[in-house]
């Protein structure tokens, strides 16, 4: 049986590699120390990776918020991805639609770094994103195998990732008392990983309010460049 799990576990390793994807694990040298010292061990095991890893040990800050922005989200999500990229700062988020997908093309196109915790299958986003991966300024991790679709679970359990690898976290919108954002920066806030800013155009809005209540600062799109 023994044998067995051995052939099984070279063979799957054989797989992973043969897509350019590289597993960390906790003692590997390559893994972030930013996760090791904000998390300890809540820090995830091992990671798949595929494209720069040298991002992992670069200055980051992170961005997350909704799925279905409004304009003032959209702009705070651009200027942040921007910032990041003229500052030097590698861009950190989960590559979904939304809030995700604004900031990454605000830093991409300013010529700027971006690491993406995905919670979708890593094969499918290599496939789509190769070119970018060439670059060496992009760097997609998941917390699974790289053939593992979409779920729920997954998307909350990267969250976690995101805030403990950004030395700042901006919330470019949130629905209050429920979805990703929410659970992911209500969580940061108890846990203390990283500052958290939150877009502050739309100050009536009930996330925005709860969120600024519990100790998210509040930060104006015009101030982003001063705070990152």
């Amino acid at each position: 049986v023994r044998l067995e799990g051995m052939d099984a576990l070279r063979a799957h390793l054989r797989a992973v590699h043969s897509m350019g994807v590289r597993i960390i694990t906790r003692i590997s040298p390559e893994y972030p120390k930013r996760l090791l010292a904000a998390m300890g061990r809540q820090a995830p095991l091992l990671l798949y990776c595929a494209g720069a890893l040298s991002l992992l040990d670069t200055p980051c800050v992170s961005l997350v918020g909704s799925r279905k922005l409004r304009e003032p989200g959209r702009d705070f999500a651009r200027a942040v991805g921007r910032a990041a990229a003229s500052s030097g700062k590698t861009y950190v988020s989960g590559g979904a639609v939304g809030a995700d997908t604004e900031g990454f093309s605000g830093a991409w196109r300013a010529g700027g770094r971006a690491i993406l915790f995905l919670p979708d299958s890593l094969r499918e986003r290599i496939g789509r994103m190769g070119a970018s991966l060439q670059s060496g300024r992009l760097l997609l991790v998941s917390l699974d195998g790289p053939d593992q679709s979409f779920s729920v679970r997954r998307a909350f359990a990267r969250n976690s990732l995101i805030h403990a690898m950004g030395e700042k976290v901006f919330v470019a919108q949130t629905d209050q008392g429920r979805g990703g954002t929410w659970q992911g920066v209500t969580e940061n806030l108890e846990q203390h990983w990283s500052p958290v800013y939150m877009c502050s155009q739309e100050p009536e809005d009930p996330g925005t309010a709860a969120l600024i209540r519990q100790g998210a600062a509040p930060l104006r799109t015009a101030d982003i460049p001063d705070m990152i």
